[in-house]
């Protein structure tokens, strides 16, 4: 089968919006309560990201770190504040 020229983008592309509809989704999932403030709102999604970045990349912080796009110190700085 030959190959589209600019299929690899296309492909890119179909991934990047199969992302963006699993984080759509997942924050679907999320139960905040009515009362709960934007910044309370960000604190458990936050607090959850981390965790996952963290069980994927076994608790290395470098690398979890770097797939969340945030330096070391700032994720060191997030696990110290909330409790993780």
């Amino acid at each position: 089968m030959k190959k589209i020229s600019g299929s690899t983008n296309i492909d890119r592309y179909i991934d990047d919006y199969k992302q963006a509809n699993n984080i759509l989704d997942d924050l679907d999932n999320h139960h905040f309560s009515a009362d709960m403030t934007l910044p309370q709102k960000v604190a458990v999604l936050e607090k959850d990201l981390i965790r996952c970045a963290m069980a994927e990349h076994n608790n290395n912080k470098s690398r979890a770190a770097k797939s969340l796009g945030i330096s070391r110190e700032l994720l060191h700085y997030k696990i110290n504040k909330y409790n993780i």
